[in-house]
């Protein structure tokens, strides 16, 4: 058989792939249990994360293995180990690992802009008119946690003593108990509150979590993050940073094109595109990086906690990665 110059180009593209090949399994990724939540800014985290890989940039698989529809539950099983990493409220992760879950913050994407207490004409319109009057919330979230020491700070209102509040499973059942008047308030985070906003044109934003804090501590309220369990983080020592990273370069592209994600987003969410950019043009949809392996980030999180928990100012520096 003669060899003819198509036999020399396969023979070399053959050699270059056998050359290459222990480098690519050197670079392997590594696959990171992860579970999310059925609604809520997850959703929008989860599909931009699906649509554009972040996380394979920087050396990791994040596996979605399931999507819970309740916070307590999803918690729960964080707190057990049935998945490696968690989106939610920092201060929700820092409970966990004052009693011992071994896990620590790695990244913060969103503020506590997204917090708000909404009500309708015939509720209460403003803060201090909270009082006495039936509000719907999930009480084991960080939203719930920091709105009662902000309210309670800036007003004299406490969340559960002053009013009724109605516990339900999660943010979108607490909006929708406020549209179908079984509750004058409700406190939940967008997007849900996009969705409530469009089923009662009158019901309005009485209370903003982040806000509020920033008007009184001139600067941002962290929120949304996530944790990684140190069972997870002795596999690969630099998953948190990874974990980081991915989430520094998803919050960098959401600001750079905020229309790209909530085009992805809004079908899922049932929403519009129009009304996710009006929320994230009005500021209630705001994503900010804060990174856990810098003294800023931490920083952030350590006033946080010494302005929502005065009795319990101090975070454990095993909260965050090394």
């Amino acid at each position: 058989m003669s060899i003819t110059r198509r036999h020399i180009l396969q023979a070399g593209a053959a050699s270059t792939s056998l050359c290459f090949a222990p480098y690519v399994h050197a670079q392997a990724r590594t696959n990171v249990r992860y579970a999310t939540l059925n609604a809520g800014i997850s959703v929008i985290f989860d599909e931009y994360l699906k649509a554009k890989r972040f996380d394979h940039k920087h050396g990791l698989n994040i596996e979605l293995a399931t999507a819970y529809t309740s916070v307590p539950s999803y918690y729960s099983d964080f707190i057990a180990g049935s998945f490696d990493l968690a989106i939610g409220a920092w201060d929700s992760f820092k409970g966990m690992s004052d009693k011992g879950v071994p896990v620590k913050l790695a990244s913060i994407f969103t503020t506590a802009d997204i917090i708000n207490i909404v009500a309708g004409k015939n509720g209460p319109q403003s803060a201090t008119e909270l009082k006495g009057r039936p509000l719907a919330a999930v009480v084991a979230t960080g939203s719930y946690n920091m709105c009662r020491a902000v309210l309670k700070n800036a007003y004299g209102v406490e969340l559960g003593k002053d009013m009724p509040v109605q516990n339900v499973p999660n943010p979108v059942q607490a909006v929708a108990m406020v549209v179908s008047g079984n509750v004058d308030a409700a406190l939940s985070w967008e997007p849900n509150i996009i969705s409530a906003f469009e089923k009662v044109p009158d019901l309005k934003a009485i209370f903003n979590l982040g806000r509020e804090y920033e008007s009184k501590q001139k600067r941002p309220l962290p929120y949304f993050g996530l944790a990684v369990r140190k069972e997870a983080i002795a596999r690969d020592a630099d998953l948190a940073k990874r974990v980081d990273a991915t989430c520094r370069d998803l919050v960098a592209a959401i600001n750079a094109d905020p229309t790209e994600i909530y085009g992805i987003a809004a079908p899922k969410l049932g929403l519009k595109v129009s009304d996710m950019i009006k929320a994230h043009e009005a500021g209630r949809l705001k994503f900010l990086n804060l990174s856990m392996l810098n003294e800023d980030g931490r920083e952030a999180i350590r006033a946080a906690q010494a302005y929502i928990d005065e009795k319990n100012p101090k975070i454990n520096p095993d909260f965050f990665p090394s």
